[in-house]
């Protein structure tokens, strides 16, 4: 995959942050890739991160600061900025929030505009609510639901193995996906278990 525009958008899973940034290096190689931080993943200091040094470091990482708010978010649409966006980690929180309509953070804007223009969405799931998942795929047709069991225990897998760059690769190029993933981008909306 070269040189598509893709929003990566990270929410509250704290723990995850280490798990997200290889993810996000490796596709910044050959992309053009935006972060957007929910208000959580943006401003809070935690053990893992210092909320500015992680600003800082996907900053480095891209080469452009981290859209952080709803505004900048809602340009996602009328801009069509994104080929894909993959939320990595994607939150119990912020999937039910999908779920009801509530567009309350800057991850949240960014995949309604996204959706809303008819373009695919990636969840890579931090929760173990996993009856939220039929929800939002009943709902949104072009959102890929890819289960990582609770905290993205998953994730390092998915970073050495190149699964997440596969798994978008599919939803971009489907006629060109591994006879694996074919299915579940014809079907839409469909349920990854890696």
């Amino acid at each position: 995959m070269q040189g598509k525009r893709i929003g990566v958008a990270i929410t509250g899973s704290f723990c995850s942050f280490s798990q997200v940034l290889p993810v996000i290096e490796r596709l910044a190689r050959e992309n053009e890739v935006t972060t957007i931080l929910s208000a959580a993943a943006a401003t809070t200091d935690t053990r893992f991160y210092r909320a500015e040094d992680f600003r800082r470091e996907l900053q480095r990482i891209t080469g452009r600061p981290p859209m952080t708010t709803i505004a900048e978010a809602e340009q996602v649409g009328p801009m069509r900025l994104f080929d894909v966006i993959l939320v990595a980690p994607c939150t119990g929180n912020t999937l039910a929030k999908l779920h009801h309509g509530i567009t309350d953070t800057s991850v949240l804007m960014a995949i309604k505009a996204q959706v809303r223009n008819d373009r695919p969405v990636v969840l890579a799931l931090s929760t173990n609510e996993r009856e939220l998942i039929s929800f939002v795929t009943e709902k949104f047709d072009k959102v890929i639901v890819l289960i990582a069991t609770v905290l993205l225990a998953d994730m390092h897998t998915l970073t050495s193995s190149g699964s997440i760059k596969q798994i978008i690769n599919a939803v971009l190029l489907p006629n060109k996906a591994p006879a694996s993933l074919r299915p579940m981008v014809a079907a839409g909306g469909t349920v990854i278990d890696p």
